[in-house]
């Protein structure tokens, strides 16, 4: 990307200083103090040397994100065009990077103790994986769903119906899948791009993240060019734990009275689930009608939704 408004806040390493293994992406929007939590879990995250970037993707300079980066040792940089979720860390992966690992990971997580090395070590266990992302939690030690399997029309369509009212319906748990509960290291179709590890090869060879998703979907599509172009695919870590506050850093927390709803995220949320759909089921003509029926079906929901 050509935008690059902002230098390093953090020293290059000293002669005689290990390179960092590690680079630890994270992009921030209007986060404030809200980022403290994921840097100060970094260090005892792993024992290998890790370099952070943080991309602050406000209108103007966060001075609270950019005093924290000062405060922690990482970089900040200034992204105020605001490209989107995946955009932004594309923008601070640099591709070509010296790290053999990449870490995104969304500033309202913390990383418990050993976690990216756990990751690390299961990646290098399972080497036909390409993106392995580990087991989220919130505050309570709740799991949250990750580990799914990709959103095909045969399933997605039942989830998006029933998945808010009924739970426990048969495609929401096909969708959801069970790993997510467990603490193995499974195969499985996709991981929350909350947090996901990468090698670096894979990550340049894959172009990164698509910049056409604004918000969402990115994670998933990810995964699927890995599995289509790399022959390779996703593997959840359960015994990995990564403590996340889902929602904080999009505005897209539980609604409270008199709270309005993040119109923005919520059409970036139904956009990307379009344009992932068509890359799906490309050259199925079969596939066609359902998809303007889904395409018409969200667009619907979208004008319901915004209403309240």
């Amino acid at each position: 990307m050509s935008n690059s408004s902002a230098a390093p806040t953090s020293p290059a390493p000293m002669p005689g200083v290990a390179r960092p293994a590690i680079r630890v992406v994270t992009v921030a929007y209007h986060c404030g103090e809200g980022i403290r939590g994921l840097l100060q879990s970094l260090p005892e995250a792993s024992r290998q040397a890790i370099h952070t970037v943080v991309v602050d993707n406000s209108e103007n300079c966060d001075t609270a994100v950019a005093a924290l980066c000062q405060e922690f040792g990482a970089e900040y940089r200034s992204l105020p065009d605001n490209p989107g979720f995946g955009a932004g860390n594309n923008f601070g992966s640099d591709f070509g990077g010296s790290e053999p690992w990449l870490l995104f990971a969304n500033p309202d997580l913390r990383l418990t103790p050993g976690a990216v090395d756990t990751l690390i070590a299961a990646a290098e266990a399972h080497p036909m994986a390409a993106i392995i992302g580990p087991a989220l939690v919130d505050e309570t030690g709740t799991r949250y769903p990750t580990g799914r399997s990709f959103p095909y029309i045969s399933i997605g369509i039942g989830h998006a119906l029933l998945g808010r009212v009924w739970p426990g319906n048969p495609w929401t748990r096909r969708y959801w899948g069970s790993a997510w509960r467990g603490t193995d290291a499974v195969e499985v179709d996709w991981v929350s791009g909350a947090c996901i590890l990468i090698r670096r090869s894979d990550w340049e060879q894959l172009g990164g993240f698509d910049p056409a998703y604004f918000m969402y979907f990115e994670d998933v599509d990810l995964a699927w060019r890995a599995r289509r172009f790399l022959g390779r695919g996703a593997l959840f870590v359960g015994s990995a734990v990564a403590i996340h506050e889902q929602g904080a850093t999009t505005g897209n927390k539980t609604l409270g009275a008199g709270q309005k709803r993040n119109l923005r995220v919520l059409q970036a949320h139904h956009d990307s689930a379009r344009i992932f759909l068509d890359r799906l089921y490309v050259n199925q003509p079969f596939a066609l009608p359902l998809l303007m029926l889904i395409s018409w079906g969200l667009r619907l929901r979208y004008r319901v939704l915004a209403r309240r």
